[in-house]
């Protein structure tokens, strides 16, 4: 299957989703979604014409940046078959979030102190030992000024009612089997909402 039939388009957000969608409305086609919850991560919208399912990403059980060549592409490959659904449009979204500086470094100093205690009675731990090796490097480059953000990705599979709810709620099934990835089901309706806008102006 071709790459270029995953019609997938990835937009970074400066703030949470929900403002940076609902401000985008007041400037763009203007669209009636009017989503009712169905399911956990399932809506309905715009007047009933559409499925929508939305999950957020909490873990990728890989490291993508390790992957061989070859692999990255059998990656992608098992990416199209987890969110290629014939008659849904499938849309990554990345919300990008700036963080108070001074309490996340706070907070990463204790996580780091409990973890250099833990590894002082357990020396051989080669988990642990790589986990404070981490939470030192970004120590670091945090006390270099790159300012910390927390990052959220979510999935949104834009669909013909036709397709089915059973169909959508398999994703996270096979997302965990195939791709390692943990997907938690959406249900804030003012963020789906906001969301079905967002791709109704980029897909109208």
């Amino acid at each position: 299957m071709s790459l270029r039939r995953l019609a997938t388009y990835i937009k970074v957000f400066e703030d949470t989703a929900k403002i940076v969608l609902a401000k985008s409305l007041r400037g763009g086609r203007q669209s009636n979604s009017g989503c009712n919850y169905l399911k956990p991560g399932i809506f309905l919208c715009f007047d009933g014409q559409y499925l929508m399912a939305l999950y957020r990403v909490n873990r990728i059980g890989m490291n993508i940046l390790s992957l061989s060549q070859l692999d990255y592409v059998y990656f992608l490959k098992r990416i199209i078959d987890v969110f290629h659904i014939e008659g849904c449009r499938c849309t990554f979204l990345t919300d990008i979030e700036p963080v108070n500086t001074e309490d996340y470094v706070n907070n990463l100093n204790r996580k780091l102190q409990m973890k250099l205690v833990e590894l002082e009675a357990d020396k051989s731990n080669v988990k642990l030992r790589s986990l404070v090796e981490n939470l030192l490097e970004v120590r670091k480059k945090i006390l270099m000024g790159i300012t910390p953000a927390r990052i959220a990705n979510i999935v949104a599979l834009v669909c013909a009612k036709s397709v089915g709810t059973e169909k959508l709620m398999e994703v996270g099934t096979r997302a965990r089997n195939l791709l390692s990835m943990d997907l938690e089901p959406v249900t804030n309706l003012g963020l789906a909402e906001a969301i079905a806008n967002f791709c109704y102006q980029q897909n109208p």
